[in-house]
């Protein structure tokens, strides 16, 4: 996929979480039939999330969404994903900060001890609210 943005624009987009990447385009907009389905509380909770999902990669907000935020998405992505976060697998400090925040992140999901279901409504109301305070 060509990208004729910025180098800060791609150095934005490159140091944003997986699971939380903002993608900006020339259309502008956002796409209303995902955002019908992320919302659309008779979907069940799967089908919710997996919209929500592909909404935050098309997802242009005019402002400026927090690192902290969007990592409040990602950690709760993982822990959906992947699992617990292991000690073990926490980066050492030669891993780079982007690593070790995102693994953070990911690890206070994990402390709360919440089920699958439970962090996806999470996500969901986060996204919620990061859409309607960054939209």
């Amino acid at each position: 996929q060509a990208h004729f943005g910025s180098t800060r624009e791609r150095e934005r987009e490159r140091a944003q979480p997986e699971g939380a990447r903002w993608v900006r385009s020339e259309e502008g907009g956002v796409d209303d039939e995902a955002m019908a389905d992320f919302e659309d509380e008779s979907k069940s909770l799967d089908e919710r999330f997996t919209a929500a999902v592909d909404f935050v990669k098309d997802f242009k907000p005019s402002k400026s969404v927090p690192t902290d935020r969007k990592l409040i998405l990602y950690g709760l992505y993982k822990q959906i994903h992947v699992g617990d976060a292991k000690d073990e697998e926490k980066p050492g400090f030669f891993g780079g900060w982007e690593a070790g925040k995102k693994w953070n992140a990911w690890k206070e999901v994990t402390d709360k001890g919440l089920s699958k279901d439970e962090c996806k409504k999470e996500y969901l109301e986060e996204l919620k609210k990061q859409k309607q305070e960054f939209e």
